[in-house]
């Protein structure tokens, strides 16, 4: 069973997901409508905390078959990414998957600055 906690962060993060469909994307999200995941149950592209193993393996694989088709996967994940987006899958990427990203980029900026210091 979710804690209270765990339970709003998780209706916090459906209500963040704002998959297509959900909402009027205009502008920079105009891509959204696009989506191959529009219509799709948003709850396949978040887990419950108590889900593991062979159980999440398979949700994952199948929300991630969704985004693999999704001609929009790249610009679902580049936001997802810059939004730094702590739950669900988005554009194909895990959580894992975002914040190894994200750390790497942070090794790189910080490998950068050093040898620009150095110079």
């Amino acid at each position: 069973m979710m804690s209270a906690d765990t339970l709003g962060r998780t209706i916090t993060a459906r209500a963040r997901f704002s998959a297509p469909g959900r909402g009027t994307p205009t502008g920079h999200e105009a891509w959204r409508e696009q989506a191959a995941c529009l219509g799709a149950d948003v709850a396949l592209f978040f887990h419950p905390e108590a889900v593991r193993g062979a159980a999440r393996s398979g949700r994952t694989l199948e929300a991630k078959a969704i985004c693999d088709a999704c001609p929009v996967r790249l610009a679902c994940r580049d936001q997802a990414r810059a939004a730094r987006e702590p739950y669900g899958i988005r554009g194909g990427e895990t959580e894992e998957e975002r914040k190894a990203w994200l750390k790497a980029q942070a090794r790189r900026a910080a490998a950068k600055a050093k040898r620009e210091a150095a110079a």
